[in-house]
Formats: structure tokens, C-alpha cells, sequence
């Protein structure tokens, strides 16, 4: 069976990996996916990506050869009303 998919990824930036996102992209290419999803951890957990790493999402391109990459979020439910570490939706580019 051949995998074509994995949604739910980490690199360097999240402090949950050891690969920056240029190296993840080439192994998933190399392992020949169709779509790639890097989800890193939101900035309620100590460690990880700030506001600023979501709000340039907008800048890496999406389509590398015939693999479609998904840029997105873990958020974390910070209270008992259940708002989310990142305040603004439209912080991840949703193309």
C-alpha cells in the first residue's frame, strides 16, 4: 500500500522536530505524496512558534512538483470558554 498522504507533521519551528520545512518538503516529495500537511503547535505551548511564524504562512508556496502542501495550526484551548491560542483565524492562509 502506498502512502499518498500525511496531514499532520512538525518541523524545527515547533521544537516537536528536528527538520526544518525545506526538508520535510524534499522527504515527503522523495516518498512521493500527493498532499503534505505541516501543523505546528499554536504559542501556548512553551517553545514554539509565535504569532508571527502564522502570519507569514501566506508567503511559502503551496504546490512544490505534484505534491499539494497545507500549512496550518495545533491549537490549544487556553480556558474553560474554550478560546484558542491563536486569537485571529485569518493569521493562517487558507489557500
Amino acid at each position: 500500500m502506498q502512502t499518498l498522504l500525511d496531514v499532520h507533521t512538525h518541523t524545527i519551528v515547533s521544537g516537536h522536530a528536528f527538520c526544518t520545512l525545506n526538508e520535510m518538503i524534499a522527504e515527503a516529495q522523495k516518498h512521493e505524496l500527493t498532499l503534505f500537511g505541516v501543523t505546528e503547535h499554536g504559542p501556548a505551548i512553551p517553545g514554539t512558534c509565535t504569532d508571527i511564524y502564522f502570519r507569514n504562512l501566506h508567503v511559502v508556496p503551496r504546490q512544490y512538483g505534484n505534491m499539494r502542501l497545507l500549512l496550518g495550526a495545533e491549537l490549544n484551548i487556553i480556558d474553560y470558554e474554550g478560546n484558542v491560542d491563536i486569537t485571529n483565524p485569518n493569521t493562517l492562509d487558507n489557500r
